[in-house]
């Protein structure tokens, strides 16, 4: 680039790195801003130049918004080149650029990393555990001396399994690991703990990595849950000293004795760890049971919440990061889509979407966890309650004894081609309008020879200026079973601009039931449909195609529950996110007005074109040609 360019985009004459980066982000800002002005001329609907004179002035334009992303780009990499990220050249290791005079433990640090290492010396991500392969010829001692060896090195001699390495290669400032109940979680968080703790990466590290001693938080829920999880898995038995050193961390690297902890019986406060650069790293237990309060103090660089944290004791911990600091959970979303599980799998609901890009989680079944022989799986399987099983086996959201259905998702779940259903089965869909919320409509199909149900198609769209409109909805009806007849609820009777929502669908050629939909009560009650289809469940008569599409339908039944009401002593359903669900409900309650019709578009009685004679097709207003 041009330094008549360069000069242009960023200050002469010297600059500090921060000042650097403050006129990189200046850059940066500048760029979003037209390439905003790009797109709101687009929607405005500003037409591309059309006569030569037009087009090569656009082509100048363009050369000249190359150059200057060019430039942005070529200042933006000479700012930020001096200052790496979370890295061996971390400015906590070389805090100073191009002539500025190091501190004394500055130069020290740097001499530290220059020097050679000696042959006995391990380098971060290099284990001095060179562990011989037991053979029946050893020797008592010998075997005695090994199994004690793997006994106090189990942080290198640690292989994960795939989910946890991705896991621990994700680097995001907040991060999410959930899954099955004893899968590896805790391990695998006590496991990250240890690398910042001693600075010792092994080889297939990909993750954060920090050059100097850390301060590292682990967090439970009370005392006793701290000193029998985390505790134990990263110091080794509670209560017996000769059991130091056999957990997680080596036990040549804890400094002295861990300080004693007055929250719990044998528990820890806090303890110290040699770091490979030369100090000593801190890990200090916490609870969630002391209040956001107790969380307050001084920056730390890594916090480890084992366990489901309160929003407020994890908005502190967050506040208690460093620069580059890190937070990660580790549990088992037994209490549904609370606001912690929403935050990172849901962020459009708890605040901007933006901000979803320095989160990450990832999730671990019990099928995943290779410590498991198949007989224990299925054991494992067998022992959990029903309403708990794809939380405890899958890790996924549940609502426990509040679930509307207590049916395990996958004994729903079946594999069926939409290809391969017959035209004589019965058909039906069910809607569910959005006007706040999203539009639901789920087809059922009725196999009356087999006495089966199935759920076939399932279809969820918001409603917003933004989002497809009663027309988008239509056609994509349309494009799975037109001919099917349409059961609707009692809301769609409600006049909308002197016209009744079921009589629009209706002129957009969906086949839209004369009444809304009635339970076999006579009413519109909703617990009489729910109980039809519990009971169609539980005898295995009711399935779920297993498709991408249907995936909406198991999103919503594993959070379809209800809520205890103190007032009244009754419990109701809780009509939040159930669009999918009430649309599944309402054409289920009217299976004694579906058809069978085939799937696809509408068929016959198209209007002929009277130049060709021939069909037109009413997807794409051209004729249709036959042979």
């Amino acid at each position: 680039m041009a330094d008549e360019d360069r000069g242009r985009l960023m200050p002469r004459g010297p600059m500090s790195p921060e000042q650097k980066i403050a006129a990189a982000a200046r850059l940066v800002i500048g760029r979003e801003t037209a390439r905003k002005n790009r797109e709101e001329r687009i929607r405005l609907g500003i037409k591309t130049p059309q006569t030569p004179k037009q087009k090569a002035r656009l082509r100048k334009m363009n050369a000249a918004r190359k150059a200057r992303e060019a430039a942005v780009n070529d200042a933006i990499t000479a700012a930020l080149a001096p200052v790496a990220v979370m890295g061996p050249d971390h400015p906590r290791m070389s805090r100073r650029v191009n002539d500025t005079p190091l501190t004394p433990q500055e130069a020290a640090a740097k001499a530290r990393a220059a020097k050679p290492p000696a042959a006995n010396t391990p380098r971060p991500g290099q284990s001095d555990v060179k562990l011989p392969t037991p053979t029946p010829a050893m020797s008592v001692d010998d075997r005695l001396a090994y199994y004690k060896a793997k006994l106090e090195n189990k942080f290198f001699l640690w292989r994960p399994y795939p989910k946890q390495l991705e896991f621990l290669s994700m680097r995001k400032r907040e991060r999410l690991f959930r899954g099955g109940n004893k899968v590896g979680k805790t391990f695998t968080g006590a496991g990250e703990a240890v690398a910042h703790l001693t600075g010792r990466y092994p080889d297939w590290w990909r993750g954060v990595r920090y050059s100097q001693p850390t301060l590292v938080w682990c967090g439970g829920l009370s005392g006793v849950a701290v000193r029998d999880a985390a505790q134990t898995i990263l110091l080794g038995t509670p209560g017996d000293p000769s059991s130091l050193g056999t957990g997680m961390v080596p036990k040549d690297l804890i400094v002295g004795s861990p300080n004693a902890s007055r929250s719990a019986p044998n528990g820890v406060d806090s303890f110290l760890v040699k770091h490979v650069s030369g100090g000593n790293s801190r890990c200090v237990f916490k609870t969630y049971e002391q209040g956001a309060g107790f969380w307050q103090g001084p920056y730390v660089h890594v916090i480890w919440l084992d366990e489901e944290a309160p929003p407020d004791v994890y908005d502190e911990a967050l506040a208690r990061l460093t620069g580059d600091g890190c937070l990660y959970t580790t549990f088992t979303p037994l209490i549904g889509y609370s606001t912690l599980v929403n935050r990172f799998l849901r962020p459009a609901e708890t605040d901007l979407v933006d901000a979803a890009r320095y989160r990450g989680h990832v999730q671990m079944t019990l099928a995943e966890a290779e410590h498991f022989t198949e007989e224990e799986k299925e054991q494992r399987r067998a022992s959990y309650a029903p309403h708990l099983r794809v939380a405890r086996e899958f890790g996924e959201p549940t609502l426990g004894e509040g679930a509307v259905f207590t049916t395990p998702e996958a004994d729903l779940r079946i594999n069926l081609s939409i290809h391969s259903v017959p035209d004589e089965w019965r058909k039906i869909w069910g809607l569910d309008f959005g006007s706040n919320h999203p539009f639901g409509a789920v087809l059922w199909g009725f196999d009356l020879e087999n006495d089966v149900d199935y759920v076939l198609h399932c279809i969820k769209m918001r409603t917003s200026p933004n989002e497809p409109s009663i027309l988008g909805h239509c056609e994509a009806i349309k494009r799975v079973c037109a001919q099917a007849p349409v059961a609707w609820p009692h809301d769609g009777a409600v006049s909308r601009n002197g016209e009744a929502l079921k009589d629009i669908y209706k002129d957009y050629g969906l086949k839209m039931l004369e009444t809304h939909a009635l339970n076999a009560q006579g009413n519109h009650y909703t617990q009489p449909g729910i109980d039809a289809m519990e009971a169609r469940m539980q005898a295995r008569k009711l399935f779920v195609r297993n498709s991408p599409e249907n995936e909406n339908f198991f999103a919503e039944y594993r959070t379809y529950h209800r809520k205890h009401d103190p007032g009244t002593g009754r419990s109701h359903i809780v009509r939040i996110n159930d669009d999918v669900m009430s649309a599944a409900r309402i054409g289920y309650i009217m299976k004694q007005r579906a058809r069978p019709v085939a799937l696809g578009g509408p068929a016959a009685k198209r209007r002929p074109d009277p130049r060709t004679q021939m069909p037109i097709n009413p997807w794409t207003g051209r004729p249709e040609f036959r042979l």
